[in-house]
């Protein structure tokens, strides 16, 4: 960040290209901004520089307002505009970086034209150059997977964005000829892909690497950003299921012909020779409305990723055919009745005593469920008497662990049958595939 020492940051004379630009993302400008000991950015202020400017986003095509909802599937935007407060040339802004976090299993970002049945793992936004010609930094991490973008490692829900003045703005921005000191440098195109709440969340001292820093450059190269004016952006979505993305399950287009013994079943991820073909089957054709397993509707079942708790909830209360009972709700203050059908199954899986949550009266409804917590959700929901006869039979669940009962319970009852080293993985991650099997015997036909 230090390496500029020219009048105006991003003079192309001085820095040859803007792929070095982009690779080392140089905000600072002159001598006046200089990184400290933790390599964070620190401003001499120039006598006309005041700092109160800051950047905000800006709600627009079906986006909600801030603490606003939306439902699982839909599409909207949020522009990013800077304000640069009081600057204004000769010593305005040219440059801006943002710096944000996001819950990534609510909201994902796709391109500008792309659709929320495709979820990039990372992406860009969409640059609008009208003020801040030229794109200095522009990466996006989704998931479900972690990324690396120019050697960094990012974790997914994290965005980064920034733009400068080299054309533009010869003493910053605004001046004659851009006038307006609140104006858009980019779009950002979100799909809803899983519900509940997602903070889209300023970082001012991300983790790496430690320059990165939300910030407004002036000309001179003061920082102008008044960090208690960046505002975060909280996004409520309804709904259980979601859109191909990171982690999320969701329904897919329904067959035309009803479930049954013709019922089609054509996943592209799941062949007849996959090893959870027959139990995705029995689901999936179970005569049920809804149904209790649907795909994505790119045509694929993905049996090997993860499910939230909310989903396994939906999944034991439709499988067990278990009437829906919201008596004496909501049980958990995570779990309101603004959730609508995530709400009706989890309090009926409560009232049947197939769950009980955490303590604080939290259930937790988008965590990852475990292979521990769906072996006892299955137990209690088939009704199936304690037998722990023979056990323990895995090494890594002994007689003291939590889920024993529920775990020799299922393997006396044929329900499970653990991995080949005699560990069942209580505590890892159910997939799709794995809860399909689990479920498909002692469920009801």
């Amino acid at each position: 960040m230090s390496e500029y020492k020219a009048k105006r940051p991003f003079q192309l004379v001085l820095i040859p290209t803007l792929a070095l630009l982009t690779g080392i993302l140089l905000l600072a400008g002159s001598a006046q901004a200089q990184p400290n000991a933790s390599g964070q950015l620190t401003a001499v202020v120039s006598p006309t520089a005041v700092r109160n400017g800051f950047v905000h986003l800006v709600p627009t095509e079906g986006a909600p307002a801030p603490n606003g909802s939306t439902t699982v599937g839909t599409k909207f935007i949020l522009d990013l505009y800077v304000n640069v407060g009081s600057n204004a040339s000769p010593n305005g802004a040219t440059a801006v970086q943002s710096y944000m976090t996001y819950n990534s299993s609510v909201i994902a970002v796709i391109p500008a034209n792309g659709s929320c049945s495709s979820i990039p793992n990372n992406t860009t936004i969409a640059p609008d150059p009208t003020v801040f010609d030229s794109v200095l930094q522009n990466e996006v991490c989704n998931g479900p997977v972690g990324c690396t973008l120019r050697g960094v490692s990012l974790q997914p829900g994290n965005l980064a964005f920034a733009s400068g003045a080299l054309a533009d703005c010869p003493t910053g921005c605004p001046d004659a000829t851009h006038t307006d000191p609140n104006f858009k440098v980019a779009s950002i195109t979100f799909c809803a892909v899983g519900g509940g709440t997602s903070t889209i969340h300023w970082q001012f001292a991300p983790q790496v690497p430690a320059t990165r820093d939300s910030e407004i450059v002036l000309f001179d190269g003061s920082l102008v950003q008044d960090r208690s004016r960046y505002q975060d952006y909280v996004i409520n979505v309804q709904g259980i299921t979601a859109t191909p993305g990171p982690p999320t399950w969701t329904p897919g287009v329904e067959p035309t012909s009803p479930p049954g013994a013709q019922c089609p079943m054509n996943f592209s991820d799941v062949p007849s020779s996959n090893e959870f073909y027959q139990y995705i089957q029995q689901l999936y054709c179970r005569d049920t409305s809804p149904r209790i397993i649907t795909g994505f509707s790119n045509g694929t079942f993905r049996p090997y990723e993860n499910t939230k708790r909310a989903q396994l909830a939906k999944i034991i209360v439709l499988a067990f055919r278990i009437r829906t009972n919201t008596a004496g709700g909501p049980h958990f203050t995570d779990v309101p009745q603004s959730l609508g059908d995530t709400y009706n199954y989890v309090e009926t899986a409560y009232n049947s005593q197939i769950i009980t949550g955490y303590a604080n009266r939290l259930f937790k409804p988008w965590d990852l469920v475990k292979r521990g917590q769906v072996a006892k959700m299955v137990v209690k929901a088939a009704n199936i008497t304690n037998n722990v006869s023979g056990g323990p039979h895995f090494s890594d669940v002994p007689a003291s662990n939590e889920f024993y009962q529920y775990i020799e319970t299922a393997f006396n009852n044929n329900i499970i049958t653990g991995f080949s080293d005699r560990t069942f993985r209580p505590y890892t991650n159910a997939t799709r595939g794995q809860i399909s099997k689990i479920v498909s015997g002692p469920a009801p036909h």
